[in-house]
Parts: structure tokens; sequence; C-alpha cells
């Protein structure tokens, strides 16, 4: 058995489905980029070049990937804090807000692990932000399938986080969009489609394709793609709409999938783990957040560990070697951001465990299991 790492794909299964990440969106005008950054990168364009104010002053979360912060380099870019729970500081934010010094400018409003934001919180932001014309980014990466919007003037997700698309972005708001970006070139598909395919091989079930002696030299072969890929991507600095594959492909994917199987599997591992005296991070206030007002259910994009009182490299190596590949969001490097709440304790100390829509009850127990054998060493 191997879980995590990234999305395999078989696409002679590919077929129109009728509850796609189109329909969705249905009620909004939409852009679909090649990556996140893009998105970001897009929508930051638009709003310099079309409503001016100071555009050049944002207001970004502490706990953020570089690649989001990178499309507003150059900028005059604060930090804001963060809760342990992920929620934003309120008190310190409304002051920022408050301050005059981002008036006109632009907020980064982030969800994280697909909780969203309180109430409350937000809608106090959205009326700072209107009375100060500042405009709203909301990055719904992690919270799309909770709740596709709250308060953002314009909203951005990366996709591929979630489905099995070679790459594949979405920016999307009530507002028009820019009749230009229409003619952005698309994105070659990226070569990732053939380590997914290559991953399907290695992950399948046919006992005559397992015997053959190089099978091991697939396995090499699309993590190096995989690995190759992301680092091309990190480099690139070209705004692409999406690739017609990727296009296509959406078109193919049940959402109500993505959102019941994730949300069943994060039942699942974190009761077993809590039986078990283990606790995923945010998991009581997660509970909890299942009957918030946004949302009827909690879709989370990943389940989180605290390894604190352990060591986290230690246990991720020993997942790996029971074929069980875990991400870290995020291993933050800035030392302006690492200086505020959290983000050193997070950053250090987390890591995300799979529970993505491949998975059902009886992977979430094997999960369970070979994490608490580490625990209990």
């Amino acid at each position: 058995m191997e879980l995590g790492s990234e999305f395999h794909i078989d696409l002679t299964n590919a077929m129109i489905r009728g509850n796609t990440i189109y329909h969705l969106l249905a009620r909004y005008n939409t852009f679909y980029t090649d990556y996140g950054r893009s998105a970001i990168a897009l929508v930051y364009e638009h709003l310099v070049q079309t409503t001016g104010g100071r555009r050049d002053r944002v207001l970004l979360p502490s706990y953020i990937c570089e690649s989001v912060v990178k499309p507003f380099e150059g900028k005059n870019v604060v930090f804001y804090d963060l809760k342990e729970n992920f929620e934003i500081d309120e008190q310190g934010l409304y002051k920022l807000l408050e301050s005059g010094d981002f008036d006109g400018g632009v907020f980064f409003l982030m969800h994280y692990f697909g909780m969203v934001q309180p109430e409350e919180t937000l809608t106090q932001i959205q009326i700072l932000c209107k009375e100060r014309d500042i405009a709203i980014i909301e990055d719904t990466t992690h919270s799309i399938f909770t709740k596709e919007r709250t308060i953002g003037d314009y909203c951005i997700a990366s996709l591929r986080k979630w489905m099995p698309i070679p790459e594949g972005a979405v920016i999307y708001s009530m507002n028009q969009l820019p009749a230009e970006w229409q003619e952005l070139e698309h994105a070659k598909t990226s070569y990732k489609i053939n380590a997914m395919i290559l991953k399907q091989l290695f992950l399948g079930q046919a006992d005559s394709y397992r015997d053959l002696e190089n099978v091991a030299l697939v396995n090499e072969a699309y993590r190096n793609i995989f690995a190759g890929e992301e680092e091309r991507i990190g480099e690139s600095g070209e705004l692409y709409a999406i690739s017609f594959l990727s296009a296509f492909l959406l078109q193919c994917i049940d959402i109500s999938e993505i959102r019941d199987n994730r949300a069943a599997n994060y039942r699942h591992l974190g009761e077993e783990l809590s039986g078990n005296g283990i606790t995923l991070y945010n998991w009581e206030k997660n509970q909890r957040s299942t009957q918030a007002v946004w949302a009827d259910m909690l879709v989370p994009l990943t389940a989180l560990l605290c390894v604190k009182d352990k060591d986290r490299d230690r246990f991720r190596q020993y997942l790996e070697e029971q074929r069980i590949y875990c991400a870290v969001h995020w291993d933050i490097k800035s030392e302006e951001q690492r200086r505020h709440a959290n983000v050193s304790d997070w950053s250090e100390n987390l890591i995300s465990i799979p529970i993505d829509q491949r998975y059902g009850e009886a992977h979430m127990r094997y999960l369970a299991d070979i994490i608490t054998e580490f625990f209990n060493q």
C-alpha cells in the first residue's frame, strides 16, 4: 500500500461528469490559469491597472508559502498575525486596516486546511476594507469545498492541490474579468501528466505488471518527473491560461466525491487517532466548525499533526519507510515571517497527513496504526 504524494491518473476512465468545479462556480465570472501564482499575478496586475489607489500596499497573512508572496515582491508588504488555531488575530489586523497606511491597497485573505475564518471577523474586515477602498483577494485554495467564497472581491484557488490534473487554478469573481485574459496563451500540458500515468501503472493491480524486473525504475521515473516539474514551475515567471488537457479533465472530476471522501476520511482518521490518545492539530476546533454559519460541512485539504515532542524529520522518514508520503505546509524560510506569532512553531513541527479522495476508511485505520506505532516508541 502506498499513500500520499502526487496524484495518479487513468485516462482510460475519463468521462464527462455532472457535478464539477465548473458547476460549483457557474454563478461567477471565471478564468482558469495554469497555476495559482499566475492567478494571483493576473488579479493583482488587474487591480493596479484599473482601480488606481495605492495598490502597492499589501497585507498578507504571516503563514503563507513563498509562491504566494512572490507576485508581491517589490511592493510594500506587511504580514498580519494569526492565532494558534489559524484564525486571524482580529485586533491586530483591525489596527493595521484602521491605520490609514493601507488605504487604497490590497488585503489578502486566506483560510487554512478547510476551516473558514470566523464570520464576525470577516464581516468587520469587509466593512473596514470598503470604507478604505482596500481590495480583497481571497485565496480559497484550502477552503473552496467548504465555502467557495466569503468576502473576496476576487477569489483564486489552486485546483491541482485537490484533483488529479497536471496543472490548474482558477480566478472567480462577481466582478467582470478582463477580456484580454482570454487572449493569453494556453499552457502546454505539464510533463507531470507522464508521471501521473506512470504512477497509475506502478500502483496498478495487475500481477503481470508487478512481476516485471524493472518496476522499481517506473517508481523512480515518476518521482523524478514530479520533482523536476515542481522545480521548473518555481522558476517560471510566465503567465498562462490552463492547458487544454487540464481544462478537459476538470469536466471529468465529480466534486461531490472530493467533498464526501475527504470529510469522511478526516473524521475517520481523527477518531481512530483520538482512540489511541493522539489528537490531530486543531481537531476540536474543526469539529465545532462543522456547525458554523459559513459551512454545512468542513472539507479539509489535509489533516495536520504536530510533532513537537518528537523529531518531525524522523517521523516523516519513518512514514516514508512505510510508503506513506507526507507534505509539509510550509517550511517557511523568511525571517520576517518567522518573527510573527506561531509561524516558526508551525513551520518546524506540523506535518500534513493524506486524507484525499483516493482513500477510504480502511486506509485511515492503517494510517492511524502506523502513526500510533511511531508515537508509542
